[in-house]
């Protein structure tokens, strides 16, 4: 029996969903109580640490781009060695790093919020998967000597004109020098300030439209391969 979770004294609760990616079906935790967890954050004082950092449960939801790129993932191996360690920053319910376990890759896997990390744990569990690396992490603070990766999986965390820089800096000090970072976003307008962006930082980027089906919804998602020049 897992132990209870708890956001802002809300205890999480969920239920197994299924979800499929290409011609394969994931089992997930689906958050069943996400609209208590939000309620109790807008109840906050608005001096608290939670609200001031905008801490809002984003996590609770499997979003589209997450779906897009695990689908891209299995499509792609190609691009991908034996060797490599895989890293889903921001990563929620954590479907793409699911999907490059089950491809029999090594992965980790972090975010800001702790409840997310355990409920991706137990979505592998579901799943019949080996227990990832876990990191609470902030990415205004990234220790000097956290372990940089091959593949770093981003699934719509250019969510925020205010990050943009934050990210970018993310993707210099998380990944490889000669490592790819696959970012996945719902086509956005204000995207294409962060794409701007990244190649004055020095990134190039091939960009792949896609559509998936979720929730009996079309969603066009941007996939992108980006490197460092």
């Amino acid at each position: 029996m897992d132990e209870p979770v708890y956001q802002y004294g809300v205890k999480i609760e969920s239920e197994t969903e299924e979800v499929k990616v290409g011609s394969k079906t994931f089992k997930y935790c689906k958050i069943i109580n996400a609209d208590a967890i939000y309620n109790a954050l807008a109840a906050m004082d608005n001096a608290q640490d939670d609200v001031t950092d905008e801490r809002i449960p984003y996590w609770t939801e499997l979003w589209p781009s997450a779906l897009a790129l695990s689908e891209f993932l299995l499509n792609n191996s190609h691009l991908f060695r034996e060797h490599f360690l895989f890293h889903e920053i921001g990563c929620g319910l954590a479907l793409p790093s699911m999907v490059c376990a089950d491809m029999g890759y090594r992965t980790l896997i972090s975010d800001y919020a702790e409840p997310a990390l355990s409920f991706a744990v137990r979505s592998r569990k579901l799943n019949g998967l080996d227990t990832p690396e876990t990191f609470l992490l902030d990415w205004r603070h990234i220790p000097k000597d956290f372990q940089r990766c091959n593949v770093l999986l981003a699934a719509d965390v250019a969510y925020e004109k205010r990050m943009f820089l934050t990210v970018i800096e993310v993707f210099e000090k998380l990944t490889l020098p000669d490592g790819l970072i696959l970012f996945a976003e719902p086509n956005r307008g204000y995207a294409k300030e962060f794409y701007e962006m990244l190649m004055v930082a020095g990134f190039s980027l091939e960009k792949t439209e896609t559509v998936v089906e979720l929730k009996n919804f079309s969603h066009h998602v941007n996939v992108c391969v980006i490197r460092k020049r």
